[in-house]
């Protein structure tokens, strides 16, 4: 009675893994038979063209929806110098959905004759010979010494923290600065014709370039813009306008 018992349970120990084996194949060649793709629907592209997406994915039509391998995908398209992150997404029964987040650009910088767009985190979107249409605020360290290359992050310790400043600038006031310069216990911008603000940390920014665009819009305080030399913002409870 006992062997007859072990021999069962040594059947079923075989018979159990080896049914779950041919449902698992029986199954995977319906899925890729039934689940293919037919669309592939693309999200976040303002920079990179989609065409391009889809080359880079190497999804096609008719491919086994369930062997869309979405993470080596994400990576593929995070490869693009313009794409900081994707996202793949298998839908039943016949679409992959692609969502890529760009890379914004945030700092202009020169480097050996020509200038460096560069992202939010620091890395070589764009190298160009003119400077772009655009509105985007110049850096004019010099950490760019070396040729640098598309997709390059730059770390340099003030760079960072130039872009970090940026980043707290409100986006209402960001076109009021054209030039940022970092100094040892003040950051100083520079408006389009080159007027110095200094603004002291970086606390209170918002306060500070909100006092700032309220003092441009000054009538009586234009009047006499030609004389002034800089604004001191540093405590914007007492402003300093100095004068020629």
């Amino acid at each position: 009675m006992g062997k007859r018992k072990r021999k069962k349970n040594v059947w079923l120990a075989f018979l159990i893994p080896v049914t779950i084996l041919v449902i698992w194949l029986v199954f995977n060649r319906y899925a890729a038979n039934v689940f293919q793709v037919n669309e592939v629907r693309l999200e976040g592209a303002q920079l990179v063209d989609q065409e391009d997406l889809l080359i880079l994915s190497g999804i096609e039509q008719g491919d086994a929806l369930w062997k869309v391998p979405a993470g080596s995908i994400e990576e593929q398209l995070k490869s693009h110098v313009l794409i900081r992150d994707a996202l793949v997404v298998r839908v039943v029964p016949d679409i992959v959905k692609i969502r890529v987040w760009e890379r914004k650009p945030s700092l202009l910088m020169e480097n050996n004759g020509r200038f460096v767009i560069l992202d939010s985190d620091g890395v070589v979107m764009e190298v160009i010979r003119t400077l772009p249409e655009e509105h985007l605020p110049y850096y004019a360290g010099s950490s760019l010494d070396e040729p640098v290359y598309l997709g390059q992050k730059i770390v340099e310790k003030e760079i960072q923290e130039v872009l970090g400043f940026w980043q707290m600038v409100p986006e209402e006031y960001q076109d009021l600065v054209y030039e940022i310069e970092p100094l040892m216990n003040t950051w100083n911008i520079y408006l389009q014709d080159g007027l110095r603000i200094s603004l002291g940390q970086d606390e209170q920014l918002d306060n500070k370039l909100g006092l700032l665009n309220g003092l441009i819009h000054d009538d009586e305080l234009m009047a006499r813009y030609p004389e002034i030399q800089y604004f001191d913002l540093s405590d914007p409870k007492k402003p300093v306008v100095k004068y020629e």
